[in-house]
């Protein structure tokens, strides 16, 4: 269904696309597609694995417990979705989409786990912080 826009993309970026051979066109339309698609399969649940980390720093207090939360919950809704594709027209289910979303999911909450570890670097420091 983004066909069309990714068309215009590739026009954009690389002058004299439409005269090129249609086996050429379709060669670069091809790899252009997947990239864009597979980066947002990465982006996407990179964003679910970082706010699954914030959601769970908030309630559980050790870390280790927050990040296997957050993958676990990442990991099975990359799986769900995966397998609900099955019964969709059109669509395919996938095993290397499942590995391209954990591993955007843990880009997410490695970038959350450092976020919180240096607050908390912050916190402690200004707590221990002795006033002249």
């Amino acid at each position: 269904m983004s066909g069309g826009i990714t068309d215009e993309v590739i026009a954009a970026f690389l002058p004299g696309y439409y005269t090129w051979p249609t086996e050429v066109q379709q060669g670069v339309f091809h790899t252009v597609e997947i990239i864009i698609r597979k980066s947002a399969h990465f982006g996407v649940y990179g964003l679910l694995g970082a706010l699954c980390m914030f959601a769970a720093s908030r309630f559980l207090e050790r870390r280790w417990v927050q990040v296997a939360l957050a993958f676990g919950v990442s990991v099975l809704y990359a799986a769900s979705d995966e397998i609900h594709q099955l019964y969709v027209a059109g669509r395919s289910c996938e095993f290397r989409d499942v590995c391209i979303d954990v591993v955007g999911a843990l880009a997410g909450i490695l970038f959350v786990w450092l976020i919180l570890a240096a607050a908390g670097g912050v916190r402690r420091r200004k707590r221990n912080r002795i006033w002249v």
